[in-house]
């Protein structure tokens, strides 16, 4: 009897270590970025998330987000309606930018999360890096405005775009 009672509760808390849906505060969640060679810092809107997220066990998670590419602010009106026009983001064709990952593991300061990000239907496989601080789950990383077809350059570097993600956890 007793062995059973302790399979059970082994079973029990097996399925209490998996990935657990994650409550975010959509609301005060933040989509900054910042584009090099521009010096241009602006945010995104519009956010939505699913996070399953366990700590513990990192290789169980499941996140995935979205931002309406139009909701683009920079603090200059002309400059984010021409970023959302078809010479850049094109808005109106593709409204959405999403993530979704693929693979979720611990690292030397927090996660490193691997997945897909699409913007105007080119999908690449990016590398967020994902710490807690403060009761918010912040993603970074470091994409190039190029792979996506916007602001292409003379040099890869002169469309680097620095991506900060902080999501509130209730």
């Amino acid at each position: 009897m007793k062995s059973i009672l302790l399979i059970a509760i082994s079973f029990v808390l097996t399925l209490g270590a998996k990935a657990q849906e994650v409550n975010v505060d959509i609301p005060n969640a933040k989509v900054k970025f910042l584009f090099h060679a521009k010096n241009v810092e602006g945010t995104l809107d519009g956010f939505l998330a699913t996070i399953k997220f366990d700590p513990e066990n990192p290789k169980d998670a499941s996140i995935s987000g979205s931002v309406k590419t139009e909701s683009i602010k920079t603090g200059i009106d002309g400059r984010d309606h021409h970023l959302a026009s078809p010479d850049f983001f094109d808005a109106a064709k593709f409204p959405i930018m999403t993530f979704s990952a693929a693979k979720v593991q611990k690292s030397d300061d927090g996660f490193t999360v691997v997945g897909n990000l699409t913007i105007k239907d080119i999908v690449m496989e990016e590398k967020f890096n994902l710490t807690m601080s403060n009761g918010n789950m912040i993603l970074t990383s470091t994409i190039y405005s190029e792979d996506f077809g916007i602001m292409k350059g003379k040099k890869r570097e002169d469309s680097m775009v620095d991506i900060t993600i902080t999501i509130p956890i209730l």
